[in-house]
């Protein structure tokens, strides 16, 4: 196994003297030639990653949170903190579009949605020659998490997570104050079994004091607009417009639907 010094840099990092690691083995077959290279260094508040892909035939279609950004050209990054033997996973494509998760290993980990991404992380990528670059802030401390979490129960948050066989595979968030229902998923290995159905009627029955609860999803996740559809809820409006020309990071246009339950 090789091994790699993280120094310690005081403000932004001048990446021309920080060491680079290329990955030096590859796992896929046949090999379609892309090659990655890493940069990190830290101060007392982050952990900054730089990421070099060398490959010829980019893809970057997703841009909102949660979209699957492994099917687009990406780099990871992993980490762990202390002797815990769960771990954080980094995925970002060239729009900048993150996939997060955490968890023991790829079966059993838990997707995480960042309400504020691009601030927390300052994630910055851009094209090469001969590939493209990504960079970004690792801030995902315990400190960080508490006061989020703080914060979001104040304004009403509430969160559950759906355990099979004390696995937790669910989530769902929901807004006593606002009627709002956000950040549903289910874990990869847990698709397909009606998880996702059973937490969303979870959710509308844990909002009785509002008779039409909300909820927001792009257009393009077609798969989860049928649903929502089936189980009652009703398109309402469109609440944002990711438009190429008016958002840099942003590849496909695509909107964000806000939808109403109906019953």
């Amino acid at each position: 196994m090789r091994k790699y010094t993280i120094f310690e840099t005081n403000g932004a990092p001048d990446w021309s003297a920080v060491p680079a690691i290329s990955v030096g083995c590859v796992l896929w077959e046949p090999d379609c030639g892309v090659r990655m290279a890493q940069q990190l260094c830290y101060d007392e508040t982050a952990l900054y990653v730089r990421q070099r892909a060398k490959e010829t035939a980019v893809r970057a279609e997703y841009t909102a949170p949660l979209s699957p950004v492994h099917e687009d050209s990406c780099m990871e990054f992993f980490f762990a903190l202390g002797e815990d033997d769960r771990y954080f996973n980094f995925e970002i494509n060239p729009n900048a579009c993150f996939e997060l998760g955490f968890g023991p290993n790829r079966s059993n980990r838990i997707r995480l949605c960042h309400k504020d991404e691009q601030e927390t992380f300052r994630a910055r990528c851009a094209r090469t020659p001969d590939g493209w670059t990504a960079e970004y802030l690792e801030t995902l401390t315990p400190e960080v998490f508490l006061e989020q979490l703080k914060q979001e129960k104040q304004d009403g948050w509430v969160c559950y997570l759906h355990y099979t066989k004390d696995v937790a595979d669910g989530m769902v968030s929901v807004n006593h104050k606002t009627g709002q229902v956000e950040h549903l998923f289910v874990s990869a290995a847990a698709r397909g079994k009606g998880i996702g159905q059973k937490m969303l009627d979870f959710a509308h029955k844990k909002l009785p004091e509002h008779e039409h609860p909300t909820l927001t999803v792009l257009d393009t996740n077609t798969r989860a607009l049928a649903l929502y559809r089936r189980m009652g809820w009703a398109i309402e409006g469109i609440e944002l417009v990711f438009d190429p020309e008016k958002f840099e990071d942003v590849a496909v246009e695509s909107r964000l639907l806000k939808m109403r339950y109906e019953g």
